[in-house]
């Protein structure tokens, strides 16, 4: 058994870099691919909670749908900054 593990390993360590240096890698497709990419930009809007039915002086549990609610909504908008503030 332990025979075994080390020749797969041995296998494992060298069909890594020969997969790695095979042909039909384009460097500069990666580049482009690369420059392409953005960070998205996620609105700042805030979404409060207690502006959709959540109670301060109830749980989180009770506070669940309203909770959601302002996730949905702020998800639907294309994000945001849901709000809970502090409570018991």
């Amino acid at each position: 058994m332990r025979s075994l593990l080390h020749r797969l390993v041995l296998i494992a360590t060298l069909f890594i870099p020969a997969v790695a240096l095979a042909d039909g890698w384009d460097d500069a497709l990666e580049r482009q691919i690369e420059q392409s990419i953005q960070q998205p930009r996620i609105q700042e809007t805030p979404y409060n909670i207690l502006n959709y039915g959540a109670k301060p002086s109830a749980t989180a549990v009770q506070n669940q749908k309203a909770i959601q609610r302002a996730i949905d909504k702020c998800s639907k908008q294309g994000g945001g900054c849901v709000i809970v503030p502090a409570g018991q």
